[in-house]
């Protein structure tokens, strides 16, 4: 008796602690997209009993980081935990697109299995008749009205037969291709969302039965969004416009639909943990080469043509004209104002962030040892307060699209270069003057004069400033000696080797700038490069 009264005590502290199982799924409202993961936010309604409930939150990505997951509850219930687990079977519940894709190619497979017997009895049919066309025995003649019932017939049921199998066949691959396609489709999506869904697990006690709404928000890592720039000029004297646009893309195998997007610059993967300092000791060691890694700049999105209509007189507005700025200490962040979409693994979504009109100074440039061209260069200041991260550009000068630049606001420097496409007007040529090359030996030295010209003309009609750039060579050996001779009051950084004019060429006129350095080495050396 005593048993049997702690077995039913144990049953019943068993029940009142067993937990109701509530799946449901989350509605995503908004995401905070950085250059690399996102911060996804979602709401989440379920009906719960009175007592322990776990509400099961299906459909979230696999790669969600699971330690950023947080949730707040409203209504009558206390959060007790929150996990996760992993689930490999609730694909087609947790993704309508994929379950579509699956009734689909049912359908379609059933139609042609109907085709493929269609045309097995087709096949079979034709068999029968041309394997008992015989109509008379061996010792008996054929009327011949017989025979020409006979030849009737087969003629007009083997037509028919072959007809009927030609629709059959054509309906048979226009399915095949169709459930290939289906097939290729459902494959993709399989892929985007791997083998395994993750769900969330919130384990609540309810005072009462009732409808309660929980907000989530938790971080996934394959997502992103990276800047890129328009820059526009109208010609020499004219401010810059330059658009700030951002590729925003996401792979996490939901579907973003109508949320509100805010693109930050932060990193939520960085260490936030203070470094500490550990013993600096110094010790013999022998060289190590040690190679240089580039970093590949990806390619700029490609620009679509657009045609102008001369009968609208208003520009259309941008996303650019509904965003906000907000600045704090570790990040910027761009609130759109405007619902957006953002398919999973798809085309990703071009945003236009901001439009700054940015007053620039025009300067002409030249190098003419590399390239035998003037260049168009507009000078920007106080470009820090812009907070420009270093990304690929797009440029268009007086309306034509003249190439592509990388906006290195990395560099520390004061004043943002960028290069505007050549100027046609200015023509440029350097040469070496081999008649005033000397070339003397010194007991065991070699002592080589060189001499170079370089000719700027101005065909425009107004004057114009330009920069002329040139070089020396730098010694990195002792026996070879580097000596400067006439520069023509060049600026010479002896640091770089670095040579730079200044000059102001009238209108139809051209400059001249004559320069001459010698190097002195070992008589027995090659110095390559000379």
């Amino acid at each position: 008796m005593k048993y049997l009264i702690t077995t039913l005590l144990v049953a019943l502290c068993n029940l009142c602690y067993a937990s109701n199982e509530v799946r449901t799924t989350d509605k995503i409202t908004a995401a905070t997209i950085f250059l690399s993961g996102a911060q996804v936010f979602s709401t989440v309604q379920a009906q719960t009993d009175a007592g322990i409930n776990d509400i099961v939150v299906t459909g979230i990505p696999s790669n969600v980081n699971e330690q950023s997951i947080q949730v707040t509850g409203y209504g009558n219930f206390t959060v007790l935990s929150v996990s996760t687990r992993k689930n490999f079977l609730g694909n087609e519940q947790v993704r309508p697109e994929t379950k579509g894709l699956k009734d689909s190619i049912e359908v379609v497979s059933t139609r042609l299995e109907e085709d493929q017997n269609r045309k097995f009895a087709l096949e079979q049919e034709e068999s029968l008749l041309l394997t008992n066309k015989s109509i008379g025995g061996a010792n008996n003649g054929v009327i011949i009205a017989d025979l020409e019932e006979a030849a009737d017939f087969m003629r007009n049921r083997l037509a028919d037969i072959r007809n009927k199998a030609m629709v059959v066949n054509k309906r048979i691959r226009q399915n095949q291709e169709k459930l290939s396609r289906l097939q290729n489709q459902l494959n993709q999506a399989n892929l985007l969302v791997g083998l395994t869904q993750t769900e969330i697990v919130v384990t609540i006690t309810a005072g009462a039965r009732g409808l309660i709404g929980m907000e989530l928000n938790y971080v996934v890592n394959d997502a992103g969004w990276e800047p890129f720039y328009d820059i526009k000029s109208k010609g020499n004297n004219s401010p810059i416009d330059l658009y700030y646009k951002a590729k925003v893309y996401q792979n996490t195998g939901v579907k973003w639909e109508n949320i509100k997007l805010t693109l930050s610059s932060g990193d939520p993967n960085s260490n936030g943990i203070k470094p500490e300092i550990e013993p600096w000791r110094l010790n013999f060691a022998e060289p190590i080469q040690i190679q240089s890694r580039y970093l590949q700049k990806s390619a700029a999105p490609q620009m679509e043509s657009i045609q102008s209509m001369d009968n609208l007189s208003v520009a259309a507005g941008t996303t650019a004209n509904l965003t906000t700025v907000a600045r704090s200490e570790f990040a910027e962040n761009f609130e759109i104002n405007l619902p957006y979409s953002v398919e999973t693994g798809g085309r990703p979504a071009y945003v236009d962030l901001q439009v700054y009109t940015i007053k620039a100074v025009y300067k002409q440039a030249t190098v003419p040892k590399i390239e035998e061209s003037a260049y168009i260069v507009a000078h920007i200041y106080d470009w820090e307060k812009l907070s420009l991260i270093p990304a690929q550009a797009n440029v268009f000068f007086e309306g034509s699209f003249v190439g592509e630049t990388y906006l290195n606001t990395l560099s520390g420097t004061d004043t943002l270069a960028i290069s505007l496409g050549r100027d046609k007007g200015l023509i440029v040529k350097r040469e070496k003057i081999k008649d005033l090359r000397a070339e003397k030996m010194i007991g065991g030295s070699k002592k080589i004069t060189y001499t170079y010209k370089i000719t700027v003309r101005n065909t425009k009609t107004n004057a114009v400033d330009i920069e002329v750039e040139d070089q020396l060579p730098i010694s990195e050996q002792a026996s070879i000696e580097v000596k400067a001779l006439d520069l023509q009051s060049a600026q010479y950084d002896a640091t770089t080797g670095k040579l730079k004019w200044k000059l102001n060429i009238p209108s139809g006129s051209a400059k001249t700038i004559q320069f001459s350095y010698e190097v002195k080495h070992p008589k027995d050396k090659i110095v390559p490069g000379l």
